[in-house]
């Protein structure tokens, strides 16, 4: 885990955004996974939270996923002046 912090030390503000919602993804994911093992014990009788949930916080990971990459393609296009290759649509 030491490693992983360092790792993540040396990060820009953007892949520190990254890894902390990777990192809450998957919290939020084993949190409805207890509270799907412990449902009759606490009495909860709708598990809404998992149908809509867990998929809702895969599509914001995978929403931050397209973006990272669209960025470091502008950044690398910029980089080596291929600034043609960037689409800019509306």
């Amino acid at each position: 885990m030491r490693e992983l912090n360092i790792f993540v030390r040396k990060r820009g503000y953007t892949d520190k955004l990254y890894f902390l919602n990777l990192k809450l993804t998957w919290i939020f994911v084993w949190a409805c996974l207890i509270l799907n093992a412990v449902s009759g014990l606490l009495g909860v009788t709708s598990l809404d939270i998992i149908t809509y949930g867990i998929p809702a916080a895969f599509g914001e990971l995978a929403i931050h996923t397209g973006f990272i990459i669209w960025k470091a393609k502008v950044e690398n296009c910029r980089k080596y002046k291929k600034e043609d290759i960037v689409e800019w649509n509306s």
